[in-house]
């Protein structure tokens, strides 16, 4: 991906995950529904990776006549020779630093599991990693079997996996704070469900086990530790919450509409280097996809060339890349274009100067139909060829 590119989904993909994120924590953080809560922590990865390759524009089956051009060509002896701040070498080169430092956590974990295994320590808490569980001999058997159970849904249930997925999530997304208490989220989430289960309905003496074990060693935060100190009020109190209805688990339905605004809002997001466009008239003309008189270019198809040759350069940034860019816009009444829309396009740089380029036309000879001057919408495609 180019520099733009990439920014653009990474900005519609951070902002698909802050809404269902801030919508998780506004209607269902304070659930006692905990598995549904797991299952909305994790669907919310996958969709904010996907919706921004959803366009809210393709989801509508509306089609306007429009009014095809003649090609023009425009080959790589127009490159345009400039500088830009390489965006995606400095996101990546950061992505690849977190990279680096989940990679050393991962080992530093397999060196403790390994260290316990062969008994050279044992001061740390109870914790599990995937399929290996410790918990420490100076526990007596009673307090053995509550911890043993705990960790055992963790284990069953695959929770290193979530906290895994997390962690490629805080690699690709590290500038967004909301990913980072995401995974706080599904650890505590995992900690109530895993209580839960291991309480059985003994919330007391469970407790009380909870509070004994704040003493000692944590392990890493890749794992999941029994007794972390900050999270024993949260799920003291979790336990004791009384349950909510069945019914109220259908709220959870709410994720659809969400996906829906996110749709909305990604498709708004386009980082470019495109002009605004400026518009004069307050009212709407209607526009005709049929008329007695086409628009002309001032001086014909000839002077419409001349003019594209000399203003239209090939970006340097993709001095590599072929094809041919749809520009759609209006000649209104007046001869000016107006409404400049991308039809379709094959690169964030090619695009862009396509639409500068149509963006600062000279104003046409406007279309007329039952003798009046009326708005035509046009279509020029503009084909980028290596020379």
């Amino acid at each position: 991906m180019m520099n733009n590119e990439l920014l653009t989904y990474l900005l519609k993909s951070t902002l698909a995950f802050s809404l269902f994120y801030l919508a998780y924590k506004t209607l269902f953080a304070k659930n006692t529904f905990i598995q549904l809560n797991r299952f909305y922590l994790l669907a919310i990865v996958p969709l904010s990776i996907v919706l921004p390759f959803i366009s809210f524009s393709s989801l509508s089956s509306s089609q306007e006549f429009q009014v095809l051009l003649p090609q023009f060509e425009v080959s790589t002896n127009n490159i345009e020779l400039g500088f830009s701040l390489n965006v995606s070498f400095i996101l990546l080169s950061t992505s690849s630093l977190f990279f680096v430092a989940f990679i050393i956590k991962i080992a530093k974990m397999l060196v403790i599991v390994n260290k316990i295994k062969q008994g050279k320590i044992s001061n740390y808490n109870p914790f599990s990693f995937f399929g290996f569980v410790h918990i420490p001999n100076n526990l007596d058997e009673d307090e053995k079997a509550i911890i043993l159970a705990h960790e055992i849904v963790h284990v069953k249930q695959c929770h290193s996996i979530d906290i895994l997925i997390y962690e490629f999530m805080k690699i690709l997304f590290w500038f967004n704070p909301l990913v980072w208490l995401a995974e706080n989220d599904v650890k505590t989430n995992h900690e109530y469900i895993a209580d839960s289960i291991a309480s059985k309905n003994n919330v007391q003496s469970y407790s009380k086990v909870l509070v004994a074990q704040l003493l000692g060693v944590n392990c890493s935060d890749l794992a999941n530790n029994f007794n972390y100190e900050p999270l024993i009020k949260k799920r003291i109190k979790m336990m004791k919450k009384q349950k909510q209805q069945k019914l109220k688990a259908a709220m959870y339905a709410l994720i659809i509409p969400v996906a829906c605004v996110s749709i909305i809002a990604t498709s708004t997001i386009n980082v470019s280097a495109k002009t605004p466009v400026h518009q004069e008239d307050a009212k709407t003309e209607k526009v005709y996809d049929k008329v007695d008189q086409m628009p002309d270019f001032k001086g014909g198809i000839e002077k419409l060339y001349e003019f594209m040759g000399s203003s239209l350069k090939y970006p340097e940034e993709a001095k590599d890349i072929e094809g041919v860019v749809f520009v759609s816009f209006v000649v209104n009444s007046k001869g000016k274009v107006e409404k400049v829309n991308l039809e379709k396009g094959i690169n964030t740089y090619l695009d862009n100067e396509a639409m500068r380029v149509v963006k600062s036309m000279p104003n046409w000879t406007p279309g007329k139909h039952d003798g009046k001057d009326v708005s035509v919408k046009m279509v020029l495609p503009i084909s980028y060829k290596k020379s």
